[in-house]
């Protein structure tokens, strides 16, 4: 595929007067879609008409890699525990195969997005797991839409499939 990078965006991330945020919207309820917005700015963002939340809850983000082969890609983001509110909304929603999109953007002097923001990931939420201890966390996986081309025929993975087994 084929990427373009936005013009003012390209010229921004080559300057030294521009910052870099990350955005990360991440699906936690896909019975009722319930989606989570962070950015690693300062202050809130909007894109695409989604306020992206001003967030220190967002600890990590893993590299985001890609290749010329066919293979699934995982994406790894950590965010604090600090509150719980993800933590509940993990245990008592259908967070399975959610959307997970990360976003790389340029942001200008007064911490608004300059051009447009690239998209580095697009993947399902896959797994999560909880560490307790000085810095209770949360880390989240995501494959890349290629994780179910290797899955066996036949095979259902729903939780109602998996409870008549």
């Amino acid at each position: 595929m084929a990427r373009t990078i936005n013009a003012s965006t390209f010229s921004a991330l080559q300057s030294n007067s521009s910052g870099i945020a990350h955005l990360i919207s991440i699906e936690v309820d896909t019975d009722t879609p319930t989606v989570r917005y962070y950015t690693s700015n300062p202050i809130d963002l909007v894109y695409d008409g989604e306020t992206y939340e001003s967030s220190e809850l967002l600890v990590d983000i893993s590299a985001s890699g890609q290749s010329g082969t066919l293979q699934n890609q995982q994406f790894n983001i950590t965010l604090s525990n600090a509150t719980g509110s993800f933590a509940s909304d993990l245990l008592t929603q259908n967070w399975n195969n959610g959307d997970v999109f990360y976003y790389l953007c340029a942001t200008s002097a007064s911490y608004g997005i300059v051009g447009a923001p690239i998209l580095l990931f697009k993947g399902l939420l896959s797994s999560f797991s909880f560490q307790e201890g000085d810095n209770s966390v949360i880390t989240l996986t995501a494959d890349s839409h290629w994780a179910d081309f290797e899955k066996k025929g036949g095979r259902r993975t729903n939780s109602s499939s998996q409870r008549e087994l």
